[in-house]
């Protein structure tokens, strides 16, 4: 580690970002290099954390959101299997506690990088954490505890599901995955999809992928990429990579970046040798990636460019059309679980939650009040800014103080629970659930 430390910063790395997983009743994997570092405090290495939180599972398994590991070697399908390795779930509060106390001491660490004086955490799959504003709030309070001014929280952006509501200071764009859908591919004889690594480039500088002008916003591109040892005809390439390309690359992103007076680009990988990204020396090209980011930091002193955009910036009706997305996508979920004799009142009834309210009278609201309807849950009311009560047996109120009391207001629409949470706490002080919350920890 060491090594890599001196390598690093020889050659204009300023910090690494360390994978962290946390699965399941806290179950980790690969923690070991980072204790480590911990540990060794004579090495120089500033880090902080990419929480990892996906489920991984086999290429057959009908599990969604999960990371295939390999495909080319994977087993047969098991009918007597779900084909989960690791499951990702969320759990309550006591799982949050023993999440962020594992976390503290990596946090208090001199070499943790810090925004504003905050350590920075990234989350891979934002879109699935549907429980993050109140297990920040839980993680925030764990820290102020230890004397540390909350987070720095940057939630990835890999597809349009996720919508920051307001609980992450910042997006990371990371790419390929970000941009491949745009792109043209030219699928091989064997099956491979490759992309042309120029083209990829392109559609990075020649776009602003910012929802709107005043977002914070951070980049994460690749060295080059290839995923078939790990995925063999069902692998994407990219066509063309080389570290002469990729400095002129990176020198055009880092001046647009300064410019806009970001703090942040990252290069994703290290050492990512079973998808083709790594600076780290090799036969091929020797130094020449690491060559490429110091000769690429040294010239964005030079006159910066002056760059033009296609603007896509989101206006309302197109966050609409995604919060849509999000709403059929859980439904989807929903249905899976009920194909399997699932049903919701069984986790509500699992945490001892027996006496609910449900906001939000759209589709999902009205399968959850029918649902619940034949259980042992009672819906005490709903609550709705517009609809109509047709469901004239349950009370209906708008948002007010005297909303009588329950163990838990059950949250339907999907993609806002933050900004409705937070609405809701300035009259009552009751738990919330997300329904996509819910649904996602019966998933698995």
């Amino acid at each position: 580690m060491s090594w890599q430390a001196d390598l690093a910063r020889r050659y204009g790395i300023d910090g690494f970002s360390f994978y962290h997983y946390w699965f399941k009743d806290g179950r980790q994997i690969l923690e070991r290099p980072a204790e480590n570092l911990l540990e060794w405090k004579d090495v120089d290495m500033p880090f902080c954390f990419t929480w990892a939180n996906e489920t991984w599972a086999r290429t057959w398994s009908n599990f969604s959101d999960k990371n295939v590991w390999v495909t080319k070697k994977d087993l047969e399908y098991q009918p007597d299997s779900d084909g989960v390795l690791l499951r990702q779930t969320y759990g309550q509060e006591e799982d949050w506690l023993a999440h962020i106390r594992y976390l503290i001491p990596f946090f208090k660490d001199a070499r943790y990088i810090r925004f504003a004086g905050k350590p920075v955490f990234i989350i891979y799959k934002p879109d699935t954490l549907h429980c993050w504003p109140d297990m920040r709030e839980c993680w925030e309070q764990e820290l102020h505890k230890e004397g540390i001014a909350g987070l720095y929280v940057i939630g990835e952006q890999q597809n349009d599901f996720y919508v920051n509501s307001g609980s992450y200071e910042a997006r990371l764009w990371r790419f390929p995955a970000r941009c491949l859908g745009r792109l043209e591919p030219k699928i091989q004889g064997c099956g491979v999809k490759t992309y042309d690594y120029d083209e990829y480039w392109r559609k990075i500088l020649d776009t602003d992928w910012r929802y709107h002008n005043d977002e914070k916003s951070f980049y994460c591109v690749t060295t080059g990429y290839d995923d078939t040892p790990r995925h063999g005809s069902n692998g994407v390439v990219l066509t063309g990579a080389g570290p002469a390309k990729f400095g002129h690359y990176l020198s055009e992103l880092l001046q647009r970046e300064v410019a806009k007076q970001s703090e942040y680009v990252f290069i994703n990988a290290w050492n990512e040798w079973g998808e083709g990204a790594y600076l780290e020396p090799d036969e091929e090209n020797g130094y020449g990636y690491l060559q490429a980011v110091l000769d690429a930091k040294k010239s964005i002193h030079a006159k910066m460019n002056r760059f033009s955009f296609r603007d896509i910036r989101r206006d309302k009706i197109y966050e609409q059309m995604l919060r849509y997305r999000r709403n059929n996508r859980a439904f989807d979920v929903w249905m899976s679980i009920r194909e399997r004799g699932g049903c919701i009142a069984d986790w509500l009834e699992k945490y001892d939650i027996r006496e609910v309210a449900i906001y939000g009278l759209g589709y999902l609201g009205r399968h959850l009040l029918v649902e619940l309807k034949h259980s042992h849950i009672e819906v005490k009311y709903v609550i709705d800014k517009k609809a109509d009560n047709i469901f004239a047996e349950y009370p209906l109120y708008n948002l007010r103080d005297d909303m009588p009391k329950v163990d838990a207001i059950i949250i339907t629409p999907a993609g806002q629970y933050d900004a409705i949470r937070c609405e809701l706490h300035r009259f009552v002080s009751y738990k919330t659930i997300s329904l996509e919350h819910i649904l996602t920890e019966f998933q698995l």
